[in-house]
């Protein structure tokens, strides 16, 4: 193959247009020598993915390869209306096709991403990519790739959770991470504050995860703005006991957290008071982990997964709700409690 002669889709977008029709984007790199940008972008109309392959041949200088795709951009508008799974079959059919491609929520029209300053940034793609896997390794958003995104689409027990992206200022952010349902729409978004939360409550871990909060502590006597602390998770051990209390479920989550305080920026005696620093912020914790689940519960989605623990704990209560289990899980009783042990506290003033 001369790539000379070549498109390779590295970035491909899916969104509709202000008609509601199909938009499809691709994003491939220039290798002319003679060209003075760096990458390609195309955009068609088209009623399916097979469809725009033909017509991306149609305005590309080479012959175009769809099984390099790196990563895939779902629009809001897109998720807000239509499950994305059917446009993405030629992808899943297609044994020549790569199914580590990552997949990502574009929080406004997919062709903003599109349109984004890159002058000193490098070829879109491959900035797209950089960022996610960044953020991933860093312990801030999840990163499933399309293989798992089906799977957790399929899955009757929770609900599909994918980095989320927005053009801020001309330029792509990653916001959080995009909650789906368990039909394939869009529901809500978790910021970057509330993301680390959910992996956590997962036993989700990569190096560390990272957790700042504002302390609501009476305990503490500083001033509003000072009252934050951060830590960085680096161990979590979770024990998850499940019951059925007058016909609903009942979740107790225990959570053992080993971190290192990275910032506090509040003055307090450690040496004099670290039980109380402990248990400060253990209860800050609880109120946060907390929020967040009753916030899951609210829109009737499962994102971290506690629909595994009840099919496989309370089985004979799962067979006659399996099919409802969202609407059970919305009446169900979550408590989560946290025990923290800090391993390294920083020099000491």
């Amino acid at each position: 193959m001369y790539l000379e002669k070549s498109d390779i889709i590295l970035l491909l977008g899916i969104d509709l247009n202000e008609k509601n029709e199909l938009v499809f984007f691709a994003d491939t790199p220039v290798f002319n020598t003679d060209a003075k940008k760096k990458d390609h972008h195309i955009k068609v109309t088209a009623k399916s993915l097979r469809e725009a392959r033909y017509r991306f041949d149609s305005l590309s200088p080479g012959s175009i390869v769809k099984g390099k795709i790196q990563t895939i951009l779902i629009g809001k508008k897109l998720l807000q209306n239509r499950a994305v799974l059917p446009y993405l079959d030629v992808i899943l059919r297609d044994p020549k096709d790569d199914l580590n491609s990552r997949v990502i929520f574009i929080d406004g029209p997919v062709e903003d991403i599109f349109n984004a300053n890159m002058s000193d940034k490098g070829r879109l793609s491959a900035v797209i990519r950089n960022m996610i896997d960044t953020s991933f390794y860093s312990g801030i958003i999840t990163n499933p790739n399309l293989q798992q995104y089906v799977a957790q689409q399929l899955d009757t027990r929770f609900t599909p959770m994918v980095p989320a992206m927005k053009v801020i200022h001309n330029e792509p952010k990653i916001t959080g991470m995009a909650l789906l349902s368990h039909k394939g729409f869009y529901v809500t978004t978790l910021n970057l504050s509330e993301s680390p939360l959910a992996l956590s409550i997962q036993a989700f871990f990569t190096d560390k995860i990272p957790l700042s909060m504002n302390i609501t502590s009476d305990k503490i006597h500083a001033k509003k703005e000072l009252k934050r602390i951060s830590i960085q998770i680096k161990k979590i051990k979770r024990k998850v006991d499940t019951r059925i209390v007058n016909g609903h479920y009942q979740f107790d989550v225990q959570l053992t957290l080993y971190a290192d305080l990275v910032e506090r920026m509040f003055f307090l005696d450690a040496e004099k008071h670290a039980d109380l620093q402990n248990k400060i912020i253990e209860e800050q914790l609880d109120k946060e982990y907390n929020n967040l689940i009753r916030k899951i519960q609210q829109k009737k989605i499962d994102p971290i997964g506690f629909g595994v623990y009840a099919r496989a704990f309370k089985y004979d209560q799962w067979k006659k709700i399996k099919g409802e289990w969202f609407d059970q899980y919305a009446k169900a009783k979550i408590n989560i409690r946290t025990k923290l042990i800090l391993i390294n506290t920083g020099v000491s003033h």
